[in-house]
């Protein structure tokens, strides 16, 4: 089985609002996307402003990560914004340790008819 701790460390930051923690598990030349928003990063100091953007647009939110996948190169991940209930998978690649590459998507909950 693959060691997933990085990855466990990563939305534990993200349950924290812990930008710090965050950016711990990422690369120096990391490359975060938000594709449905279009929003992205690359490098510490840029994706130090994307996630203290995105918890400032996000905060008292949590990950429920349902389901992770890794085969220490790559990952997918499905997880649920809560309370929000927003549904979404982010996908990447690891380095030395640390997360290269995650690109998020997801979409909002439909609503009952």
């Amino acid at each position: 089985m693959t060691d997933t701790t990085v990855i466990d460390d990563y939305f534990a930051g993200w349950n924290k609002q812990d930008t710090d923690a965050i950016l711990a598990t990422l690369t120096p030349d990391v490359v975060l996307e938000d594709v449905p928003t279009g929003h992205g990063a690359t490098g510490t100091d840029a994706a130090r402003a994307f996630i203290d953007h995105a918890l400032s647009q996000t905060a008292g939110t949590t990950y429920d990560v349902l389901t992770t996948l890794s085969d220490g190169a790559t990952y997918a991940i499905e997880w649920v914004m809560q309370p929000a209930g927003i549904r979404g998978s982010s996908f990447g690649s690891l380095r030395e340790g640390r997360i290269a590459v995650n690109r998020d998507y997801w979409s909002l909950p439909r609503k009952s008819a």
